[in-house]
């Protein structure tokens, strides 16, 4: 069968109508979308388009390795699954619809020669991408076509995140990656990798070089409306989002969201209402928990998950992109390497009863579900 029209040409059309604005929306929903969203769960708005670009709002067929997955309806959750206690066996990208409100699991990817996909990011208008240690991969978003191979780095370069950064000059974005010295360790270095010939676009040590912004920090994420900027979360400063432009030469731009909280994670979609954002912080300390970006602007208080899974321990978490009241989050049961994905509904913090989305054990013991990313 033969592929239907992606929405590049939409793409490109909403990227030259957004105006100069920092971090905003980035493209609308489709209104089938939320309708259908609203069925799952209350407070579904015109928001959730992910950030760095595409409407997501036409059914098309996503073909992948396997063959055509009609049924892959935008938007998309993407899963980096490791190989772990399996010699000889490559990582996954697993895909699921979230059309609807439901999990409908689509074709997934093999990261071959990869083992440990640690993160994996949406490259618009038409890429998915993973990190592993020393090494980054694209795939065509719909054919599962590897599209890069690139190697980079020592021994000890740990990819933190994975996300959309472009070059004002460029005609599409390039892949970004956040290295970091270890899991969990705080980012020392930028590299934005161009998309189609995998050169270095940019090279940002973050403690050092013409552009210091210190260290500290944790996470890093497309900026909404903004393709040239990034967001940052530092853990030690108090600074929940710093949007910084590193092609313009401007290490701060704006006036930094702060919070007293310690957050480990982030990560932004865009939609018609503004900016939307996801964290997960370090307290409660056994569980950690998940905190989202306000109507007013700030932090939320912390949530975590009470049932299907008690006591999962929070790993990673992004807005739902087709309910604005909702989040979906990374957790890993205590003791063991079994990761699960929930759905968690905002409003006031605390325990929660969330929704199972993804079972890791489907996977069984030699998969360990690692990021998620959206794709619109």
């Amino acid at each position: 069968m033969a592929p239907m029209l992606a929405p590049h040409a939409w793409l490109l059309l909403v990227l030259l109508l957004l105006g100069a604005a920092g971090c905003e929306a980035i493209a609308g929903v489709d209104d089938r979308r939320l309708a259908a969203g609203a069925a799952d769960g209350a407070g579904a708005s015109s928001s959730g388009a992910g950030a760095g670009g595409g409407t997501g709002g036409t059914a098309g067929a996503a073909c992948g390795t396997g063959g055509c997955d009609e049924n892959c309806l935008p938007p998309r959750l993407l899963v980096a699954a490791e190989a772990i206690n399996a010699p000889g066996q490559y990582g996954e990208l697993l895909r699921f619809s979230l059309h609807g409100g439901g999990t409908e699991e689509c074709q997934s990817f093999s990261t071959a020669p990869v083992e440990q996909p640690f993160a994996v990011g949406w490259i618009p208008p038409d890429l998915v991408a993973v990190a592993a240690w020393n090494r980054v991969l694209a795939y065509d978003s719909e054919w599962g076509e590897q599209r890069l191979d690139r190697a980079y780095g020592v021994s000890g370069s740990f990819p933190a995140d994975v996300f959309p950064l472009q070059d004002p000059t460029a005609s599409r974005p390039a892949v970004a990656v956040a290295w970091a010295a270890a899991p969990d360790s705080e980012i020392r270095e930028m590299v934005a990798f161009d998309a189609v010939s995998g050169k270095e676009a940019l090279t940002w040590p973050l403690n050092s070089g013409d552009l210091p912004i210190g260290l500290g920090w944790a996470g890093a994420t497309a900026c909404p409306g903004k393709p040239s900027h990034l967001l940052l979360v530092n853990k030690d400063k108090g600074i929940a989002l710093r949007e910084a432009a590193p092609f313009e030469g401007k290490k701060q731009v704006g006036e930094d969201l702060e919070s007293p909280l310690s957050l480990r994670t982030l990560y932004a979609l865009g939609g018609t209402d503004g900016r939307r954002a996801a964290w997960v912080g370090a307290e409660p300390e056994s569980t950690g928990a998940v905190h989202y970006l306000t109507e007013g602007g700030q932090v939320s208080g912390a949530a975590w998950c009470t049932s299907p899974v008690a006591g999962c321990v929070l790993k990673h978490a992004v807005p739902d992109p087709t309910n604005t009241q909702r989040t979906i989050a990374l957790c890993e049961e205590p003791g063991t390497t079994e990761r699960h994905v929930v759905r968690l509904d905002a409003g006031a913090g605390g325990g929660k009863q969330c929704k199972h989305l993804v079972n890791g054990a489907d996977y069984g013991p030699e998969r360990r579900l690692a990021r998620l990313a959206v794709q619109p």
